[in-house]
């Protein structure tokens, strides 16, 4: 078996050395600690999602079932302590040459969330000296592979035999996190993990009380905010507990996905996550040829880094639709969510393989690379509500309506969505109407909303069945009609065509004139 101690007691050494023979040449290990420092800052509040898409990573791409575990125990320490447990794969030595260098990743961009090789730096919000515990092999009950800390001045000094001066300057140039040093035992605290299953665990005591109330607000948002296991296909379950005073809170997310239907390059599916929430992942492949020169052309640009080029396949985009009545908005994501002001362009979340800033807090929609995904959302749309109406795909009424609602934005892409599927956005039959139509689908400009609400004589029913009404279906109700709406009706978003989709005049003698000019009879066959 590998001395793995020996290995990290090496990486510090050859450090050490390499810092030694440049310093007084040209100090590039200063700037480097003053650059890596001031990007972790763009990190602040994102440490613990940046960690557990790291143990996301960690498991294998195929494997649905992957449980990882965040704990802040307030009984730990002075400040108490973080861990974040996986049961993914074991550290091996291309992870520990990562996580112990800048910016050097050693995932491919396609193979997993992070690969910029900053992520993990984040958790210095929290701690100065993270711990690392892995096992050897897969099923080992003991965490017996890499076990490491990083250097302060104190083991420093130890590390160089007692030379202060030395000591104190490596401290003061060199960034710690790049000097690992090795953990001989392993704390009770962090055994009991390995008997659960967990392959790798990762310690933060915390360094301040304030890094204990930041932790406590991180762990509350990842079960507080939009669902952070949506787009995590890997994990199977993510636990979080909050220990205190002997007691614990703990509350475990689950994520389930059975595949629906699988049509050409369209995947339609139904996920859980979270308490129960259920969302209709509609998932589909991007060729690998389109997306290769959309990176092309954003490297090109220089709006993205030349690592992009390394992608190798197929891409994927993925609207996740609620069942339920869902969120006032949708977010973006990378996998995991991105901030408050990265908001969907349709009541819906996105996942994308977006380039975003170090901290994906945001998008930079002008990256082509960014908008050609854009697009290729707006595409999936469109491609599903045209397979809903050829009955190949069968969907909620309320979901096609979301899959409708872009905002004034973006609306444009789906415009050219339809067009690049040989139709027009105003005249294909994507609408969902009301039971007892003639028809099941007709187009926006066709199709007029009408809300039952308060009306006994008029209602969706008598005017489908006795009037020939062509009326959205009845499910599309309250904010769900008021975005559709207004989606439509807005000026110089779509065709003029599509203005007809409104609601009728709750005067019944105001809705004379419209069913006139269709050739129709304003009053119903019988009254009651």
């Amino acid at each position: 078996m590998p001395d793995r101690s020996a290995e990290v007691r090496a990486k510090t050494r050859d450090r050490i050395a390499s810092y030694q023979e440049s310093k007084d040449r040209w100090n590039l290990f200063r700037s480097l600690k003053n650059l890596i420092e001031q990007a972790v800052r763009d990190y602040e509040h994102r440490a613990l999602v940046e960690l557990l898409q790291n143990a996301h990573d960690a498991h294998d791409a195929d494997d649905p079932g992957g449980r990882v575990l965040i704990t802040l125990d307030h009984d730990e320490g002075p400040h108490g302590a973080v861990y974040v447990a996986n049961t993914g794969r074991p550290v091996s030595r291309s992870n520990f040459d990562a996580m112990t260098d800048i910016a050097q990743s050693d995932k491919r961009p396609e193979e997993g969330i992070g690969n910029k090789g900053i992520g993990f730096k984040s958790v210095l919000q929290l701690t100065g000296a993270p711990q690392v515990y892995s096992v050897a092999e897969e099923g080992s009950q003991v965490f017996d592979g890499y076990r490491f800390t990083f250097a302060d001045e104190t083991s420093l000094k130890d590390f160089l035999g007692g030379d202060a001066t030395l000591a104190a300057e490596v401290a003061a140039d060199v960034f710690h996190l790049c000097l690992p040093v090795p953990l001989d035992g392993v704390p009770d605290t962090v055994n009991c993990f390995a008997a659960d299953g967990y392959v790798t665990v990762l310690r933060l005591p915390l360094k301040s009380e304030e890094a204990r109330a930041e932790a406590a607000e991180q762990l509350t948002a990842l079960s507080a905010g939009p669902p952070v296991l949506l787009f995590l296909r890997r994990i199977g379950s993510l636990t979080i507990e909050e220990r205190q005073d002997g007691e614990v809170a703990r509350r475990t997310l689950v994520r389930t996905e059975r595949v629906d239907a699988v049509l050409d390059r369209l995947t339609v599916s139904t996920v859980t996550v979270g308490d129960g929430d259920a969302f209709v992942l509609l998932d589909r492949q991007v060729a690998a040829d389109e997306f290769g020169d959309a990176i092309e052309r954003s490297v090109l640009g220089d709006h993205i880094s030349e690592g992009w080029r390394d992608w190798q396949g197929d891409a994927r985009v993925t609207l996740a639709v609620p069942l339920g009545d869902g969120p006032a908005e949708g977010r973006l994501y990378t996998h995991l969510p991105m901030g408050e002001q990265a908001v969907a362009p349709l009541p819906a979340h996105v996942n994308a393989p977006f380039f975003a800033k170090l901290a994906r807090v945001d998008l930079e929609k002008t990256v082509p690379l960014n908008d050609f995904l854009l697009d290729e959302l707006a595409v999936l749309g469109a491609e599903t509500l045209l397979a809903c109406s050829a009955g190949t795909v069968e969907l909620p009424p309320t979901l096609c309506a979301d899959l409708l609602s872009w905002d004034a934005s973006m609306s444009d892409r789906l415009t050219r969505a339809f067009e690049r599927l040989g139709h027009e956005v105003g005249t294909a039959p994507v609408v969902p109407l009301a039971p007892g139509s003639r028809r099941s689908w007709d187009s926006l400009a066709e199709t007029r909303l009408w809300d039952d609400k308060d009306r006994t004589l008029f209602t969706t029913d008598r005017l489908t069945r006795e009037a020939d009404a062509v009326l959205v279906h009845p499910s599309v109700t309250g904010h769900r009609a008021a975005r559709l709406e207004k989606a439509v009706a807005r000026r110089g978003v779509l065709p003029s065509a599509v203005l007809h989709l409104r609601s009728f005049p709750s005067s019944s003698t105001r809705m004379r004139r419209p069913w006139r000019e269709r050739g129709r009879s304003t009053q119903p066959a019988s009254s009651s």
